[in-house]
């Protein structure tokens, strides 16, 4: 995003990390339905321990995305505001919104539908899933859920869409992407100060309308919105080394810590994004090498960024489809078992890529289509690429 300003290596890192997360997120859900919980675990080892704390990070990956979406979408409206266009704003987040939410809700559908006749469907749509949701997932396939969900009111008015449980946040992103740009013209715009009390009172309105644990996520996202404010930096070398081991140390502690449930747990979620924007405030506030990005690890990190929408909309459904068809006997951890899991974890992530190429990698194609449609005249992949 040009807005951001970031160099090539600092791109490079912020794309692998979204790469990650999205990982993190897969890795969780599959260990979590096909592996018994690690109290009951026959063979406990250190390496065992690890594994289980590594891959039980799904709920904090996600909080990494709101602190990225707040820097980059928060960043993009603030470096926008004299020149605000709802209309380009609107379009260039529906886009990206929508051209990978739509296909996914009617995928979740189909493969709902045959998850549910195989034979463990009953099990795991017909009673709650343990570790994963409160209610039983059968029931919620409905024409009014569907077209709640492709409303972003799941969590407010409706339920996630089917098995896919994971698009709660996409409700949060969302409304986030409404409530910041009212609250900061309000705040920073240079409109008329009518306009401005409108933006006021909308951002007031919106706040009191979303529900509390959206409100606490919001905070979290604006950490990140809080990281792009911040100006760069220059420190010697040994002591950016150190600011930057400190602060992905503090980061890894809450991290676990989080998942110790050693934090009061509402608390938690701003610990580990806050923790986290300092991470992020070393990695594109404080002026690094200049020495170009490893060619491989720069294309690695791009295609990994590149599908971690997609995978993120799609693995749950493609994870419900295995885990039915597989039965109900939930795994011992063994080498045997842990290898295919692996397989599992790879197929997952290859579906969500194969996915991406029908859907997210068509992103800018399409905003710049309807750019030209709604704003009446033709523009280019840079010009559309705005807030």
């Amino acid at each position: 995003m040009a807005a951001i300003g970031l160099t090539q290596r600092e791109s490079a890192h912020l794309d692998m990390i979204r790469g990650i997360s999205a990982v993190a997120v897969v890795a969780s859900h599959v260990r979590g339905l096909f592996f018994v919980d690690y109290s009951v675990v026959v063979r406990k080892t250190s390496v065992l321990s690890l594994l289980y704390a590594v891959t039980g990070l799904g709920h904090q990956a996600v909080l990494v995305f709101f602190v990225l979406s707040g820097f980059f979408i928060g960043g993009s409206v603030l470096s926008a505001l004299s020149r605000w266009s709802w209309k380009k704003y609107l379009v260039n987040r529906l886009a990206r919104l929508y051209l990978v939410l739509l296909p996914a809700l009617i995928i979740t559908a189909i493969l709902d539908y045959i998850a549910y006749r195989g034979p463990a469907g009953h099990q795991y749509f017909d009673h709650a899933v343990r570790n994963f949701t409160a209610a039983p997932l059968a029931g919620r396939h409905s024409l009014a859920i569907f077209l709640g969900n492709a409303g972003f009111l799941q969590t407010i008015a409706v339920p996630a869409f089917g098995s896919d449980t994971p698009l709660w946040s996409l409700a949060n992103e969302f409304w986030y992407y409404l409530l910041f740009p009212v609250l900061a013209i309000a705040a920073f715009g240079r409109e008329r100060t009518r306009n401005r009390l409108y933006a006021g009172v909308a951002a007031i309105a919106l706040f009191a309308f979303l529900p509390q644990g959206m409100r606490w996520g919001f905070l979290t996202w604006l950490f990140g919105v809080g990281v792009y404010g911040m100006p760069k930096i220059k420190v010697p070398g040994a002591l950016r080394w150190c600011l930057h081991l400190l602060t992905v140390a503090a980061f890894a502690a809450v991290l676990f810590l989080s998942r110790a449930q050693r934090i009061p747990a509402q608390w938690s979620d701003l610990a580990v994004g806050l923790t986290f924007a300092l991470s992020l405030f070393c990695l594109v506030r404080i002026e690094s090498s200049r020495r170009a990005i490893v060619f491989a690890y720069q294309r690695i990190a791009r295609v990994a960024s590149g599908c971690s929408y997609s995978v993120y909309a799609v693995h749950f459904p493609v994870v419900m489809l295995i885990r039915c068809w597989a039965g109900t006997q939930e795994w011992q951890p063994s080498p045997e078992s842990l290898t295919i899991w692996s397989a599992v974890l790879v197929a997952i992530l290859f579906v969500g890529f194969l996915f991406s190429r029908l859907t997210e990698l068509h992103t800018e194609t399409v905003r710049v289509k309807l750019m030209t449609i709604t704003l009446e005249k033709p523009l280019s992949r840079v010009a559309a690429a705005g807030a």
